[in-house]
Order: structure tokens, then sequence, then C-alpha cells
């Protein structure tokens, strides 16, 4: 299987029309570094393994669900670790990240064919630059900062 993904740093204009979508807090952590990325999830009460490889627009990804004491063990071992609340608004997601990565807004939308159009961001969330192709802001390298190093990369995403 394959996702076909954009995304962008982003601010949040509206708070309020953020929340209004549906949302949930992620807790996901990398069990080691490099490719592919092997994580585990849990999403809304739902643990979820998942391999990507590949960079960029276009990459591999395998996900199959977790019973939830594997799930929980599993993360428990990661080293890499995050967390965030994603928010869905149409077909965009906007993740807003925690603890060491607070302060980053990243918004992104799955294509359905890599030369498909970017569809139009929701009104509440103002795209500013596309880091799609920027490994530093895939999840695993994020997950992979330590609190200095994550302060610094927020600060560089809103320059």
């Amino acid at each position: 299987m394959h996702e076909i993904e954009r995304r962008f740093i982003a601010r949040v204009s509206d708070a309020a029309a953020l929340a209004a979508g549906p949302s949930r807090r992620l807790e996901q952590g990398y069990l080691a570094a490099g490719e592919p990325a092997v994580r585990v999830r849990l999403d809304g009460g739902v643990w979820l393994l998942t391999v990507k490889s590949g960079h960029g627009l276009v990459r591999r990804e395998v996900e199959a669900p977790l019973p939830a004491d594997v799930g929980a063990e599993l993360l428990d071992m990661a080293p890499l670790r995050l967390s965030k609340v994603r928010h869905r608004l149409g077909r965009w997601e906007v993740d807003v990240f925690e603890g060491a990565l607070a302060g980053l807004v990243l918004a992104e939308v799955e294509l359905r064919a890599a030369d498909e159009p970017t569809p139009a961001p929701p009104p509440a969330v103002l795209l500013l630059r596309e880091v799609t192709e920027d490994a530093r802001f895939v999840n695993q390298a994020l997950a992979g900062l330590d609190p200095p190093a994550a302060a610094a990369l927020v600060r560089f995403a809103y320059e």
C-alpha cells in the first residue's frame, strides 16, 4: 500500500473552528531510528503498528491493529516518542504537537494520486510552507529530538 501525502507548517487562525471538527489525542513511539519507520500508536483507544518506508510525497505504508496489552508494551519500549492532538477538517488533518514540540502545527492532506492538485486548506488553517520533502518534519525525526533541538526546530519553523 502507498500513502500519498503533502505536509505543511501551518498556523491556526481560528481555534474554535479547529476544535469544531473531530479531534483525538495520539501517542506514538518509534521502535528504532532509520528506515523503515516502525511505529506503534494509540489512537482513540485503538492500538496500531505501522511500518513506513520511503521519503517525500509517496511512501509505502502497512498498518495492522494490535491487542491493547501488546500495543502498551511496545509503546513503553519505544525510545522515540511524541504526542499530538489531531484535528480533522474535511480531507485535511491538522496536528497540534505537545511536549517539547509544543507550538508546532503541521497540516497534511492525503491525495488520491501524486499529480492530484492539493485541495484548498480549511479556512481556519493558514499554510506557511510545504515540508513534504523535508525529512526534519517527518514524525519519526520529530520524535527523536531532545527538548533543546525540538524548541530550536519549532522556532525555525515559524521564522
